[in-house]
């Protein structure tokens, strides 16, 4: 079949989250050159992610059907997320489209689709990070993940290999898996020439979540200024999220509330200003204690896109992204290394090198290009050979 007539149903419980603008930009990039329908249980941000033919799918939605299915996941080892409303509009929908294949983003999501699924048309699950780790802990996601991935028509995409090895160690075997690196739209983060500044500043923009690692970020950097004290630096934490407050309280208590900057959630053309004016980009992805990982952030490929050097961890698929070349990586929690890389990075230029390797293999016309591959290869593979 010619690349150009493939006809694809995308699905995500919500289009779209600002925490999930690489389904906005997967569906929006494809859809320039491929028949596509998007589907979704809910829409969000309508402003700001628009997209075109969108289905929103009706489910039960009582309090009553979120208990059952609670009780038997816990109780009775069985996640079911059949849904007869959902089942017969999305038959139709199928009818009327016929799609070559439905790709769904992230695994327990997909189970909306799977679950309420008449035929054996081809589906491609993207595994992004939770779906292949902290739900990992949960047995009856396990035991459902075993049976979905043994089907012969689900096939399987994780973006880090991490997240796949996360799968096999679980007990976990897909028949059908594939690594393919999600990317970014290196047109959007372009390096500017720029004054030198009279402020070192290391940068982080990210959720305000356990594994995102801020408060070992603020100890690092406390420890970095006591060893320091005539360093003029600062520490810029942009984004939202539940742990927010906790950590602008961490560093008043630390005493460096003076050095450290919290502009809160920002816009992408806020956080390109940021990155443009940072010298350093940080973030301390760790496990948290449920055991939630990241997959490969975004937010990491955008400041290497920006040419700035890298602080990080040895966390799930970041040493995929960040080689020796373009940073530092150290070992999850280690709060005296991370500092001792604050002071390995002063007087860091930007490293062209980083953006090379982002548009080499990071890039979303590079993840496009590989993802399209993939699905041919799906479409072409009959069913029963599964």
């Amino acid at each position: 079949m010619p690349s150009d007539q493939l006809k694809i149903m995308v699905f995500a419980e919500s289009l779209s989250p600002a925490s999930e603008t690489f389904v906005y930009h997967h569906i929006h990039e494809l859809s320039k050159q491929y028949t596509l329908w998007p589907l979704c249980l809910r829409r969000e941000n309508e402003a700001q992610f628009k997209y075109d033919r969108v289905k929103v799918l009706p489910h039960r939605r009582n309090r009553w059907v979120r208990w059952r299915r609670r009780f038997n996941a816990r109780y009775r080892q069985q996640l079911s997320y059949h849904d007869p409303l959902l089942a017969r509009v999305l038959q139709t929908k199928i009818s009327e489209c016929t799609p070559d294949i439905i790709h769904c983003h992230f695994g327990i999501q997909a189970l909306w689709i799977i679950d309420n699924l008449k035929t054996n048309i081809p589906v491609l699950i993207t595994f992004h990070g939770y779906d292949a780790s902290t739900l990992l802990r949960d047995p009856a996601y396990l035991m459902k993940m075993q049976q979905v991935l043994a089907l012969p028509n689900v096939y399987c995409h994780f973006v880090a290999d991490a997240l796949l090895q996360n799968m096999i160690n679980a007990g976990i075997q897909p028949r059908h898996a594939k690594i393919i690196h999600l990317g970014i739209d290196t047109r959007q983060f372009q390096p500017h020439q720029r004054d030198k500044q009279s402020v070192f500043t290391f940068l982080q923009i990210a959720r305000f979540v356990e594994k995102k690692g801020h408060a070992l970020t603020l100890r690092a950097y406390h420890r970095f200024l006591q060893s320091n004290p005539a360093q003029s630096t600062r520490l810029i934490l942009a984004g939202d999220g539940p742990e927010r407050e906790k950590m602008q309280q961490l560093a008043k208590t630390l005493g460096i509330k003076q050095h450290v900057e919290f502009p809160g959630w920002v816009q992408p053309s806020e956080a390109i200003d940021l990155m443009q004016q940072a010298d350093v980009f940080v973030q301390h992805s760790i496990t948290s204690a449920r055991g939630d990982t990241e997959g490969l952030p975004t937010t990491l490929m955008e400041a290497m896109a920006m040419e700035l050097p890298i602080i990080s961890t040895q966390h799930s698929g970041i040493p995929e992204l960040v080689k020796p070349e373009h940073g530092l990586l150290v070992a999850e929690r280690d709060i005296t290394a991370f500092s001792q890389c604050f002071s390995k990075m002063l007087g860091q230029s930007r490293r062209s090198v980083n953006r090379q390797h982002i548009l080499a293999e990071f890039d979303l016309r590079v993840y496009l290009k590989r993802l399209v591959n993939y699905y041919q290869q799906i479409i072409q593979t009959p069913v029963n050979e599964g």
